[in-house]
């Protein structure tokens, strides 16, 4: 693994047998059917099978939601018992309170695995509280991190612990790591980035970052809306996110030489749950009346002919509003054509997740990430401080 990250395979096995394992997981998953799609879940298991089956004690840490530093029983990772205990095969003892001693002394020899409450009940996980990661310290010889989806959070379980205790990359995280490392220094060409999502202004850096590495950018969604009016044409009542966009950006012709808009677009009136009139119009056709929602049969099939010729795609955010069905199918098709390609495709994002989980074609791409936001910043450039943590971390 590169970066200077220790990967967990680096570890003889002996190193881990009868060694409390300290593992930040990810279990962050939708507060609605929860375990409907357990995608997330299931991307931290090959982490914690492999610690299980080489002897070592498993302490899982998480959070789920935002709670805001207090108790919320909706929210409480009791509800994650059943499916760890049945996943893992073994019984996983429960931790209500983290500043209880009692309990504390009790599990601290205990070979039995340990599931600690919702991270984000107390404060201090957000804060980065250094007594508060001693407190999760405590319960552990090594720290493992397995969530990539909250690499760009200075959390106390993302970035103190990993100061505290010898510190290692899940398996997880570090297929996260590789993969988009081969996105930005050596993809295959063609190389071709979808975008779609509604807010312009959090896809901006990555724009910015991979025009000049990517031989094109498709655009969907919101945020195609917003790239369709800076460049003059009217959106009627489309959603658009033009709060500090540089307007020139978009319109300079190195920039719009790559720039992949659609060119017709699914309109509706009234409310997206329950739309009126819906039907397909050229962009600059859209009346006052009328809103976006989807991308249309011709922009499916210029978007579907780039990609054919692609040998790398990396897609984030979806190109049309996907909760609702009316409005899912643009996405879909792109889905479909990724799912059908030889090219290395990388898919990431909660809410794209979500869209094509129930299509079936998660495990036809070569990598899906549990990021969104961290993958964004990934690829932007940005510095994830769990990742600088790993590397600065421990590794006696």
């Amino acid at each position: 693994m590169n970066m200077g990250i220790s990967p967990l395979v680096s570890l003889p096995p002996e190193h881990l047998k009868e060694r409390k394992v300290v593992v930040r997981i990810d279990a962050d998953v939708s507060t609605q059917d929860s375990f409907k799609d357990a995608f997330r879940l299931e991307a931290n298991l090959k982490t914690l099978r492999m610690i299980n089956a080489q002897g070592g004690i498993l302490r899982m840490l998480a959070h789920w939601g935002r709670p805001g530093g207090v108790r919320d029983a909706n929210l409480s990772l009791r509800a994650f018992l059943p499916y760890f205990s049945r996943t893992l095969g073994r019984t996983i003892h429960f931790v209500d309170d983290l500043y209880d001693e009692d309990v504390y002394i009790r599990l601290r020899i205990s070979r039995e695995a340990v599931l600690l409450e919702n991270l984000r009940f107390w404060k201090g996980e957000e804060n980065n509280d250094i007594a508060f990661a001693e407190k999760l310290a405590r319960w552990g010889d090594l720290y493992v991190n397995e969530a990539f989806a909250n690499a760009h959070r200075a959390h106390a379980s993302m970035v103190a612990l990993a100061g505290m205790l010898p510190a290692y990359a899940g398996l997880r995280l570090s297929k996260e790591v590789n993969m988009l490392s081969t996105l930005l220094e050596k993809p295959a060409r063609p190389f071709f980035v979808v975008l779609g999502g509604a807010k312009l202004e959090t896809k901006l850096p990555l724009i910015k970052r991979l025009l000049p590495r990517a031989d094109g950018i498709l655009l969907g969604g919101a945020l195609a809306n917003t790239v369709l009016r800076l460049s003059g044409i009217e959106m009627g009542k489309s959603h658009l996110d033009t709060t500090g966009i540089d307007q020139n950006f978009f319109l300079d012709a190195s920039v719009r030489e790559k720039l992949y808009l659609p060119l017709d677009v699914v309109v509706a009136q009234g409310r997206l749950d329950a739309p009126e009139q819906l039907r397909t119009r050229a962009v600059h056709e859209i009346s006052k009346d009328e809103f976006a929602a989807d991308i249309g049969e011709k922009t499916i099939s210029v978007f579907q002919k780039l990609l054919g010729a692609a040998r790398t795609i990396v897609w984030n955010g979806p190109l049309g509003y996907t909760e609702f069905i009316a409005f899912a199918k643009g996405t879909r098709a792109i889905a479909e054509t990724l799912a059908e390609s030889s090219a290395t495709t990388i898919v990431g994002g909660g809410d794209i997740i979500a869209a094509l989980a129930p299509l079936d074609v998660l495990n036809q791409f070569t990598h899906v990430s549990t990021g969104g936001g961290a993958m964004l910043a990934f690829l932007s450039g940005e510095e994830l401080p769990a990742l600088t943590a790993l590397q600065s971390g421990s590794k006696s």
